[in-house]
């Protein structure tokens, strides 16, 4: 699959890492030409020098054309992406860059908005809240995680410039998730009481994610005012490998356990577009002409999995040696 967005050469004009987890990146294009727009929530791929493509999302101000602003979480877990850009990515690198996409926008209604952030997931509600603001639009942001992953945010000029507008809370490491629990219900009981009906967008691990969806059903907050984008894509582990053929040149690239079909994909010279990373907007979709999938998507329907004619690239595996797909 040839991916369908252009890529196009920027300079690292700056980057700050405080050995906190979090680089902050700033990026431009070499002659200082304007970048192309992008919109609250927008995010964009990043191509690294060894082939991999990974998915930032832009944490700047959405009303600024000459500069992108990146935070990236560089784990000692990180799978390769975050690991680079820590400790091989320096000021005056070139890297290319694919054109902002949003999955992930403001709606267009009034009414107040109430933003919850689960540690790194903090990135792409910091440019929402910036057009909020723009907007003259009621808001809070609430920043649930690590004490250090905040103080990176803080130094940052779009987290002092929205300060009044943030809420912070650090759930006790010894309760887990059971204590962010609480957290988040106070703070969206305390939205209802308030607002009665509100905007809530929310980003962060998977647990966050699970903790606010239950509770926006406990607590009977319409469907469709809930907007989320997870920030953590499908883990890879233990897997089995397998081989994928590609029908129109007969090529065979091998998939280790560790890589998605897409990784191995990218790797081996074949561009395969990834946007969600997560299976949910069929960016990496493929045709499946042989061989026996193993569908981990949300995209696909019911129906879709068992004719077993598609495959969502970035997540999904395979249950046979081979599988044979369509790019």
């Amino acid at each position: 699959m040839q991916a369908s967005e252009q890529f196009f050469e920027v300079k690292v004009v700056e980057k700050s890492h405080r050995g906190t987890g979090v680089v902050f990146l700033t990026l431009a294009r070499p002659d200082g030409a304007a970048l192309p727009p992008f919109t609250a929530g927008a995010h964009i791929q990043l191509r690294l020098p060894d082939g991999l493509l990974r998915q930032y999302s832009l944490c700047g101000d959405p009303a600024r054309s000459d500069s992108y602003r990146l935070a990236i979480l560089a784990s000692r877990r990180s799978r390769g992406g975050g690991s680079y850009i820590r400790d091989s990515l320096q000021p005056g690198d070139r890297v290319l860059i694919s054109a902002p996409r949003n999955d992930f926008p403001l709606a267009e209604r009034r009414g107040p908005s109430l933003l919850l952030a689960g540690g790194i997931g903090i990135t792409p509600l910091l440019a929402m809240a910036l057009a909020l603001k723009a907007r003259d639009r009621e808001f809070r942001l609430h920043y649930l995680g690590r004490p250090a992953t905040l103080s990176a945010f803080a130094e940052q000029p779009e987290f002092r410039a929205l300060e009044q507008h943030i809420a912070l809370h650090f759930p006790r490491a010894a309760a887990g998730e059971s204590d962010q629990r609480a957290v988040l219900a106070r703070v969206l009981a305390d939205g209802q009481r308030r607002h009665g009906r509100f905007s809530l967008y929310y980003c962060g691990s998977p647990a966050f994610m699970q903790n606010v969806r239950d509770l926006c059903a406990s607590c009977a907050i319409p469907a469709g005012d809930c907007f989320c984008e997870s920030f953590t894509p499908v883990a890879v582990r233990g897997e089995g490998a397998f081989e994928v053929e590609i029908f129109s040149t007969g090529e065979v690239i091998p998939v280790p356990a560790d890589l998605s079909i897409a990784e191995a994909l990218n790797q081996a010279g074949v561009e395969v577009e990834i946007s969600c990373g997560l299976g949910i907007c069929g960016a990496c979709q493929a045709g499946i002409k042989a061989g026996l999938p193993d569908h981990r998507d949300e995209y696909l329907s019911a129906a879709e999995k068992e004719a077993n004619h598609k495959i969502m690239l970035c997540c999904s595996r395979a249950r046979s040696a081979r599988l044979v797909i369509d790019l």
